[in-house]
């Protein structure tokens, strides 16, 4: 049986409703069998002598810094190339949002809508979910048009 990692990072500044947001995240993974590795700040996995494996990265910070953001992006981008790594801060924007894009976030969404970002990307990245070629597959045989991005 394959196991599943995932490193959370929370900023002790966030705030109650990205905490909870984030909270429900990680729930929903622990339900599918991932293992979860908590940190307080990218510089506490910076520390540790051995890094954690992850398939997903969750990142909230609660700081308002476009700047700070998009260097712990770059940051864990670098320590973890093969994660999925999936974005909130409590200060959400579209700047906010097109920065960490950028920088290499798969997902950047505000904490109303984070843990069903999260389980989305789960669902059809990993799950046994339809994905988006097997979708075109399916509208092909159905003779229904397809989509220019298809």
């Amino acid at each position: 049986m394959i196991t599943r990692a995932a490193v959370v990072v929370e900023g002790k500044a966030s705030r109650p409703a990205t905490h909870n947001a984030v909270q429900r995240a990680v729930s929903y993974l622990e339900n599918l069998g991932y293992e979860t590795v908590k940190f307080k700040s990218i510089e506490t996995i910076g520390r540790i002598a051995t890094r954690p494996r992850a398939d997903v990265v969750l990142l909230s910070t609660g700081s308002g810094k476009t700047s700070r953001l998009v260097a712990e992006v770059k940051w864990l981008r670098e320590a973890f190339p093969q994660a999925y790594l999936l974005v909130t801060c409590d200060s959400f924007s579209t700047i906010v949002a097109s920065k960490a894009y950028s920088a290499g976030a798969a997902v950047v969404a505000p904490p109303g809508a984070f843990a069903d970002a999260v389980r989305n990307v789960i669902c059809v990245t990993v799950g046994n979910a339809v994905t988006v070629s097997d979708t075109a597959q399916v509208r092909v045989a159905a003779g229904t048009s397809r989509h220019p991005i298809e």
